[in-house]
């Protein structure tokens, strides 16, 4: 019975290997592009002192360096190894760092692309109110301790300063659980922050209310809502196979799997 099992299993695999494939640094790059690129179309960045949070490979840090925003750039460590895995986003489950460092396949190792700062994941080694812009991107549902850090970014905020934080939606939540099923024929265990820390409480506090109350709650006003107005989930389905412009399309009916909410400081 285990057998046939084990069999019908290989062959289901086998099955859907050619539309589900491993997440690849040039795919996970793309959508974070094109992300910031529906940003900046709201917001203007240039000449700005800028302060990336969970910085990563820094894809968005040099983007943001080349609109001529002043850029800082920190996250828990500077490598992206430590990095990443660190901060609680394994990028290794998706094969990134073994295929990035297999020199049979002769893929190119993966490098810091801006200058990163370590920092201890809630304190950030700047002095008060040096930001004009505070940034993240899929980030805050990777922190362990939000609020403290959310304080911390206040602290280093102008006073007449925005944030602008690009949180997964409860589309990208519920169909990377999907395709997840679809994929792996099991559900990911979660590694992520205490707000969100299981499948199903991620989907319900991804949506877009609870966001709202949550800002509110810690003297942030949302000032607006900028839609990525891209379709993709946790799990790479199609991967390139599918391109930006039906991606767009599939969001108006699926949803953008990110929404940036941009911030203001509520006057007490």
């Amino acid at each position: 019975m285990k057998n046939t099992l084990k069999l019908i299993k290989n062959k289901l695999n086998r099955l859907t290997s050619f539309w589900c494939s491993d997440f690849s640094l040039d795919t996970l790059k793309s959508y974070r592009i094109f992300e910031i690129q529906q940003v900046i179309q709201q917001i203007s960045f240039k000449e700005k002192n800028v302060l990336e949070v969970g910085s990563g490979f820094g894809w968005q840090s040099l983007f943001l360096d080349k609109l001529g925003a002043e850029v800082k750039a920190v996250d828990i460590a500077s490598t992206l190894e430590d990095g990443l895995q660190s901060s609680n986003f394994n990028l290794s489950k998706y094969k990134v760092f073994d295929d990035a460092k297999d020199p049979i396949n002769k893929k190119e190792e993966p490098k810091i692309e801006y200058p990163v700062e370590k920092y201890d994941g809630i304190n950030l080694p700047f002095e008060n109110e040096t930001f004009d812009i505070i940034y993240s991107s899929n980030v805050l549902t990777h922190v362990q301790n939000l609020k403290l850090l959310l304080d911390d970014m206040k602290r280093v905020l102008k006073k007449d300063g925005i944030m602008v934080h690009g949180c997964p939606t409860s589309s990208w939540c519920f169909w990377t659980l999907i395709t997840g099923l679809i994929k792996k024929w099991y559900i990911d265990p979660r590694s992520h922050s205490p707000l969100f820390n299981n499948i199903l409480i991620e989907i319900f506090n991804s949506r877009e209310n609870f966001w709202k109350k949550y800002f509110t709650d810690n003297n942030l006003q949302i000032v607006k809502i900028v839609n990525s107005k891209l379709f993709y989930t946790g799990n790479s389905i199609f991967d390139s196979k599918i391109s930006f412009k039906k991606r767009f399309k599939i969001s108006r009916i699926f949803g953008s799997s990110t929404k940036f909410y941009v911030l203001k400081l509520i006057k007490n």
